[in-house]
């Protein structure tokens, strides 16, 4: 069994320290921007009650692992808008009174995390200044 270093990191760590060059150019917005119109696209072709919209979490998440201060509340902020639209353009499916109830509770559910992101964001971005002092 082979040992594993860990260079004084935990495994992910190291795994972003690697790819977050390539997480901050602008190449890197434009997939984001690509992955939720395809996302976007996707939930206005399936009926309503099908829970396309769970996939708003792989922009948070890459939002989140970009670094740029700005990317998780615009992430958040244009998919509360895609999900209100995705709503009311979104073919029928099922009860329109239960797809609104899902679609709120889904919405409190991703801005919250969306906050907890950020704020951990933030506080990562302190803890990096403080380092260097």
């Amino acid at each position: 069994m082979q040992s594993i270093d860990h260079e004084g990191y935990p495994f992910p760590a190291r795994i972003i320290r690697k790819i977050s060059p390539y997480l901050s150019g602008p190449w890197f917005r434009v997939a984001l921007v690509a992955i939720m119109l395809v996302i976007y696209a996707l939930d206005l072709s399936t009926p309503l009650g099908v829970p396309v919209w769970l996939l708003y979490f792989i922009p948070l998440i890459l939002a989140f692992w970009s670094k740029a201060p700005y990317a998780i509340p615009a992430v958040c902020a244009v998919t509360i808008l895609f999900l209100a639209s995705g709503f009311v353009f979104s073919p029928p499916g099922i009860q329109t009174t239960a797809a609104l109830l899902i679609r709120m509770i889904f919405s409190a559910v991703f801005i919250g995390t969306s906050i907890i992101l950020w704020m951990a964001l933030r506080r990562q971005g302190r803890v990096e200044i403080l380092q260097k002092i």
